[in-house]
């Protein structure tokens, strides 16, 4: 096993300590083994974060052992769902654990309701996932949650010249692509949001706008976060 510093509250051996207590068809790999890059893939190489080991549970009980664990042990943790990775929120994590349910999925489970199950109860976690874009360019992602479309022509008009203008032919940023996603609601706003941890009750619109371009540009990097940050303003 790998050495890796002693991070977090697990003891002296840091990661190595948690993992080693991780049993049954659970795996682990550590950077800098194949397996490792295969399993940290990311869409986009713009805000990427940063884990020390990769883990990939095999039950549903796994992730939630694994969870309790990382949270006990004061690290944090991503999960991710297949290739992962369009937020560049997610830069802020230079350490800690990769959860890959890459194994849920081979076994038929359902991998969005175990990322949904954790996503908004657990406070160190974060989640990333959507699989609508190519490796190796640059991905940055700009969802915003609306409770029901702008229906004002203005606002509408507004958004679409300027999406158009950004994203034109001869522009860097010609792959760009909006998506619209309203996903079923009724049976969410069935429940009373004060008895459930869910938190996001009157969220039922996903719109976000993903930016592609040739990576390691750092002007093009802030022109995508001018552009993505405008047009989400123009959403709100």
């Amino acid at each position: 096993m790998p050495e890796v510093p002693g991070v977090g509250n697990c003891g002296d051996d840091g990661l190595n300590a948690f993992a080693s207590k991780l049993l049954g068809d659970v795996e682990v790999y550590y950077e800098g083994e194949a397996a490792f890059a295969k399993y940290t893939v990311r869409w986009s190489n713009v805000g990427a974060p940063t884990s020390s080991i990769t883990i990939l549970p095999a039950t549903q009980n796994d992730v939630i052992e694994i969870v309790k664990s990382a949270n006990r042990c004061n690290m944090p943790f991503l999960a991710c769902n297949g290739l992962h990775g369009a937020l560049t929120m997610l830069a802020g994590m230079d350490w800690g654990i990769t959860i890959n349910l890459a194994k849920l999925n081979r076994q038929g489970r359902r991998q969005n309701q175990l990322q949904g199950r954790h996503r908004h109860t657990l406070g160190r976690q974060e989640t990333d996932g959507h699989g609508h874009v190519r490796t190796g360019i640059a991905n940055p992602r700009f969802p915003i949650y609306i409770p029901s479309y702008n229906a004002s022509t203005q606002a509408q008009a507004q958004l679409y010249d300027r999406f158009v203008s950004a994203t034109r032919p001869s522009s860097a940023f010609s792959g760009s692509l909006f998506m619209f996603e309203g996903c079923s609601t009724q049976g969410v706003n069935a429940v009373d949001a004060s008895s459930s941890a869910f938190g996001f009750r009157n969220a039922r619109l996903l719109v976000a706008l993903l930016i592609q371009y040739a990576p390691d540009v750092p002007s093009l990097d802030a022109e995508a976060k001018r552009i993505g940050n405008e047009l989400q303003d123009i959403l709100h």
